[in-house]
């Protein structure tokens, strides 16, 4: 599937994510299932699954990336043939985006948004190994944002305006970034 358009969602949490993700969804040609979180989940585990050049590492991290994704919270009902597999992805980025544009294949679509929490810090080897990939910013008021939370039965509530401050900062430079 050379012509998929990977759309990677950079958000924080309580920004309006889910209805445009959602919304994305609706559309004929995009598949925007739940998100696993799949980068944020197993990027900084990554050594631990070796070499993923050797067929064995990486068939094993697939098979666990599909698990979190079949877990009942995201279900996505996805199911691979491993058998049938010539070749695996061979890097945290190519499998999550193998397991994407599996989900959108399921679903007759050929896009895929993923809507992953802390994707912006991925931005750097989202671009280099996935070269169609567009990226949308999704920006809220960030006095909605508190209210958003302040909705939410925590003791922490205001530390999280900073966190969206922070997140914000952090995308616009990796996005401005040459």
């Amino acid at each position: 599937m050379n012509n998929h358009l990977p759309i990677i969602l950079l958000v924080s949490e309580r920004s309006g994510s889910n209805l445009l993700r959602t919304m994305l969804g609706n559309h004929k040609e995009i598949s925007a299932p739940v998100a696993p979180h799949l980068l944020a989940t197993f990027y900084n585990i990554r050594k631990y699954y070796g070499d993923l050049r050797n067929s064995n590492n990486s068939s094993e991290l697939i098979s666990d990336m599909l698990g979190l994704a079949n877990h009942p919270y995201h279900n996505w009902k996805l199911s691979l043939n491993f058998e049938s597999q010539q070749s695996f992805p061979n890097s945290i980025i190519s499998s999550f985006d193998f397991l994407y544009t599996q989900k959108s294949l399921q679903e007759g679509k050929t896009h895929y948004c993923s809507k992953g929490i802390h994707s912006f810090e991925f931005i750097d080897q989202l671009r280099a190994e996935l070269p169609n990939v567009k990226f949308v910013h999704l920006v809220r008021d960030p006095r909605d944002h508190v209210a958003s939370w302040m909705k939410k039965p925590i003791n922490w509530k205001l530390e999280f305006g900073k966190g969206y401050n922070k997140a914000i900062d952090e995308i616009l430079a990796l996005i401005n970034k040459p």
